[in-house]
């Protein structure tokens, strides 16, 4: 005698779609994205980060909009590189994270760093002591030579923000 039993499916239709989508690589976009430090990954149609706060694990929102999200996660690894280096951020790159804990190395003395040599020293931490990739050095590299022609060589303390982000709206 002989039993019919009905089966079921085990796995959820949905997931098997989703795992064939993985495996056959039809995504359009990868899942997260790094900037130095710092992740980028949408979670439910909003776009996230996630990065490492000295010991603490730290995801933010960053809002629906993907590039706005690029734009939050480049501009805090920069932030965390510098606190990690112990340079001193401009108060103006401060005021845009006024949600974030303040830096704990804030140094208040004027700077007396030029911004040539800052940014000599800013490349040569990301190549020997982060290991970055030749690509993210030549990428920084292009990106703060911008800073540098429009400033010279004056102190760091002594930059306007407000004026070289003008400068870089007119590049």
């Amino acid at each position: 005698m002989l039993l019919h039993v009905q089966s079921y499916p085990v796995v959820h239709q949905r997931c098997m779609e989703r795992a064939r989508e993985c495996a056959m690589g039809t995504r359009k976009s990868p899942a997260r994205q790094r900037f130095g430090l710092v992740s980028v990954y949408d979670h439910h149609g909003s776009w996230y980060l996630y990065f490492h706060n000295g010991q603490r694990r730290v995801r933010q929102r960053a809002g629906i909009n993907r590039s706005v999200a690029e734009v939050r996660a480049s501009l805090l690894n920069a932030k965390l590189v510098a606190t990690q280096a112990a340079i001193a951020i401009a108060k103006e790159l401060s005021a845009i994270f006024q949600h974030d804990a303040p830096v704990d190395q804030q140094v208040s003395e004027p700077c007396l760093v030029t911004v040539p040599e800052l940014r000599r020293r800013f490349l040569d931490h990301h190549e020997k002591v982060q290991g970055s990739s030749l690509a993210t050095i030549l990428r920084y590299a292009a990106a703060t030579s911008h800073l540098e022609r429009f400033v010279g060589a004056v102190g760091a303390d002594r930059i306007d923000v407000m004026a070289f982000a003008q400068h870089l709206r007119t590049i």
